[in-house]
């Protein structure tokens, strides 16, 4: 995406009109930004649908895995643990904060996204091409794993173009339909967030599955909550709900959901029951997959009280599918918005690597604490991150709006002079080819 000359921020004229306009595909290098008037200002979606199709492959090569990635792991080397584990999810993310803001500083540079999106594909093919070769590898496989995942990470931050992208080439009344079509996209593959992703262990545990089952189990809710997103996603898309919804209070709502969400999966102490346990000795001794906790690897296997399985399973489903898409168009909305009419790829770069710190430490402290101090001091810690958020928000609500540019004296009058000065030196230089 260009604009003519090579100011890498909008003009007086276009800021006025407080409107981004595009008439050209992702990536071309012929695209004006508040050529027309608001009037008669129109968001190209054909290049929104490229967007989305784009966010969606960066998805899928991202979650596509989870559902099967512990037990993989547990197969192809037997020395990995949770905590690396933790470090194989965290690892994508730390590629992204190393290349997002990098990325989108350079497409702001050369004034284009076509580049650094075929570099950021490229990468990601190379990533998940190591994790289908990982079994042709004698030994240290986790390792080669985790650094396929680094590669993946460091292609995906390509989203971060994508969604600047959507930002910049729709007008300001479509703005949460053209982020609804990028960020569903992105969302329907990843809508589970890093802290849930030991959930497989977790229900391993708790629930005395096999690895079978909790790849089976988690594939059906991934695929229940993906349609509860996909849901709130056509709400969007098809009736542009973002014109009747208020982004901020959606986002306090969706912050009280997820903290909900903890409450009623918490292992709390008076529930009835007791979960499953085995030894290592047992675990020898056995002829077939022994289901439940080792107490012998886990130290808090005898005080874990058993969540019903329903219970969270249907919150999972109902609540993170429901909370996690309309927070991620709310957010990505109100932050275009706030940023206003202007080339936006380094600001959400560093949005994305914001994310991707959180993806990054998040994983890394809760598989952590699961395994040195079980299930509820990870919730614990999650519980305390949604407050600060959700305390960060009402003591900043008043902040969250648009930009609003300033109308000064006089400035149509120079806008037109300006208008009528660049007819003409349009016409001299027409006639001057003749």
């Amino acid at each position: 995406m260009t604009k003519k000359d090579n100011d890498p921020d909008l003009s007086d004229d276009e800021l006025a009109s407080s409107v981004t306009l595009t008439q050209s595909s992702v990536g071309s290098e012929k695209s004006s930004y508040g050529s027309v008037s608001s009037k008669t200002a129109k968001t190209d979606w054909r290049s929104i649908y490229v967007a989305m199709s784009l966010t969606f492959v960066s998805a899928v090569q991202f979650s596509l895995y989870f559902s099967s990635l512990w037990p993989f792991l547990n197969i192809i080397d037997s020395t990995a643990d949770e905590t690396f584990f933790g470090y194989i999810v965290a690892i994508y993310s730390f590629g992204q904060i190393i290349a997002s803001p990098l990325t989108g500083f350079w497409s702001n540079k050369i004034k284009q996204i076509t580049l650094p999106l075929y570099i950021g594909l490229g990468l990601m093919f190379v990533g998940n091409a190591m994790y289908l070769s990982i079994e042709l590898v004698p030994s240290n496989r986790k390792y080669l794993l985790l650094f396929g995942r680094f590669i993946t990470g460091l292609g995906s931050s390509n989203v971060s173009l994508l969604k600047a992208y959507a930002s910049t080439a729709s007008t300001f009344k479509d703005r949460s339909r053209a982020i609804a079509f990028v960020t569903g996209g992105l969302a329907l593959g990843m809508t589970c967030g890093p802290g849930n992703r030991i959930g497989t262990p977790l229900s391993m545990s708790m629930f005395s599955f096999t690895k079978a089952e909790v790849v089976r189990y988690t594939a059906m809710a991934q695929a229940v909550m993906g349609f509860f997103a996909f849901s709130t996603y056509v709400l969007y898309i098809v009736f542009n709900l973002g014109r009747f919804v208020n982004q901020r209070l959606l986002s306090v709502a969706m912050l009280f959901f997820l903290i909900l969400f903890h409450v009623l999966t918490y292992s709390w102490p008076f529930l009835p029951g007791h979960i499953q346990t085995f030894t290592n000795a047992e675990a020898n001794k056995s002829s077939t997959e022994l289901v439940g906790c080792n107490v012998d690897k886990l130290s808090w296997c005898d005080t874990l009280k058993p969540v019903n399985v329903w219970l969270y399973y249907v919150s999972y489903c109902i609540i993170i599918g429901t909370a996690f898409p309309n927070l991620n168009i709310s957010l990505n909305t109100l932050f275009s918005q706030i940023i206003g009419p202007r080339r936006q790829g380094t600001q959400q770069g560093i949005l994305q690597m914001s994310g991707g710190a959180a993806r990054m430490i998040g994983p890394l402290i809760i598989s952590v604490l699961y395994t040195y101090y079980g299930p509820r001091m990870a919730w614990n810690a999650e519980l305390v991150s949604l407050t600060i958020c959700l305390i960060s928000w009402l003591l900043l609500y008043k902040r969250m709006v648009p930009l609003k540019i300033p109308k000064i004296e006089g400035f149509n009058d120079f806008r037109d002079e300006k208008s009528s000065s660049n007819e003409k030196d349009t016409e001299s230089r027409t006639i001057s080819k003749l």
